[in-house]
């Protein structure tokens, strides 16, 4: 087969590459950082994101935004580990929101 995104054949790029053009992906087995907490899960990859100096202000926004669209900002200040199941599958839909991604897998 062949994967086509925005026009452009993209089989045979690196996940990397993919990424670069505004593909995230979350995957079926669970990949969060359980010592970390939700808010500094997120915070990852909202510093990517920014190109004004990653100030703190924006990263917080970011990260609360994340957050917000998931359900999960009063769950902000919680390991991650100690999140349900389907809380930690929320926290990698909202770590793969903060990449603003143009298409979410």
């Amino acid at each position: 087969g062949m994967i086509v995104f925005d026009g452009a054949d993209i089989t045979n790029l690196p996940a990397y590459a993919r990424v670069r053009l505004g593909i995230a992906y979350t995957f079926q087995i669970t990949s969060v950082f359980a010592n970390l907490t939700a808010y500094d899960n997120v915070a990852l990859p909202v510093q990517r994101t920014l190109t004004d100096g990653r100030s703190k202000g924006a990263v917080h926004a970011g990260v609360m935004a994340a957050l917000e669209r998931t359900g999960l900002a009063e769950r902000s200040h919680m390991p991650a580990g100690q999140l349900s199941y389907g809380h930690q599958r929320l926290l990698e839909v909202a770590m793969g929101l903060a990449l603003k991604p143009r298409l979410l897998i």
